[in-house]
């Protein structure tokens, strides 16, 4: 099966809920493949932190709505290898990783020049923030959300900012495997995203992303996270360009 599919009416699908405008609840129906939207409808916290993100700043709602799709895409392809509470967990974490950005200001996340080191002080923040903000919803989820930048300088180091989170998180020092997804997911998402406000970062090819990818993650099943990534990327533009012709000709 290929990638969860898009309903074709989405003003149909788009359910209202009380307190939640009409805006928001057609956003998600337009971005969100049929699995992710599923969790989404589902559990109430998730939905009124994504309108959270939403209102705060656009650039991140819809990224952390993809994170959701791939993240939904590789939980139906991994299939047995993860427990259902090990789907749950990384669902919801893919959803609301970023979440900590809410505390950032929208013209420092979408700022194009490259950031003061006072700002980059901010950014390094967010994972923190998450983890504070979801811990008493689902600890398991702040756990593995606040993990999401771990991979950095190709190694999983623990970033100064995150140090005590971590303890609280695991005495071992290994990164466990559904923080390894999400930050692979993450970083995918990001490299490959046209949206990408810097313009000393610009978006990389999927040969490029592929390539970073590798060099960063280098166990077994990180490669495997990777390759059913890129065919999450392939399978999608297939259905793009599908979805294109049938408007030409109609």
């Amino acid at each position: 099966m290929g990638i969860e599919s898009m309903s074709q009416n989405k003003e149909q699908t788009a359910v209202h809920y009380p307190g939640e405008n009409y805006e928001f609840s057609l956003s998600l129906a337009e971005n969100c493949s049929d699995n992710a939207l599923d969790v989404i409808r589902e559990k109430k916290f998730i939905r009124e932190r994504l309108l959270d993100i939403k209102n705060h700043d656009e650039k991140t709602f819809l990224h952390s709505l993809e994170v959701g799709n791939m993240t939904a895409f590789l939980i139906n392809r991994l299939g047995d290898k993860l427990s259902k509470e090990e789907r749950e967990i990384l669902i919801s974490s893919a959803l609301l990783h970023d979440y900590g950005k809410t505390s950032i200001d929208p013209e420092i996340l979408n700022k194009k020049e490259e950031l003061t080191p006072e700002e980059l002080t901010e950014i390094e923040k967010h994972p923190t923030e998450t983890f504070y903000a979801l811990r008493e919803w689902n600890i398991e989820v702040a756990k593995v959300s606040v993990a999401h930048h771990e991979h950095q300088d190709h190694t999983y180091p623990r970033k100064e900012f995150t140090d005590d989170v971590m303890r609280e998180r695991t005495p071992s020092k290994e990164v466990d495997k559904l923080s390894r997804i999400l930050a692979i997911v993450d970083s995918f998402q990001a490299m490959l995203d046209p949206t990408r406000p810097s313009s000393i970062r610009s978006p990389k090819t999927i040969d490029e992303t592929i390539d970073e990818l590798n060099k960063k993650f280098i166990l077994k099943e990180d490669k495997e996270t990777i390759f059913l990534l890129e065919k999450y990327y392939y399978e999608k533009l297939d259905n793009e360009e599908k979805k294109n012709s049938k408007e030409q000709i109609h």
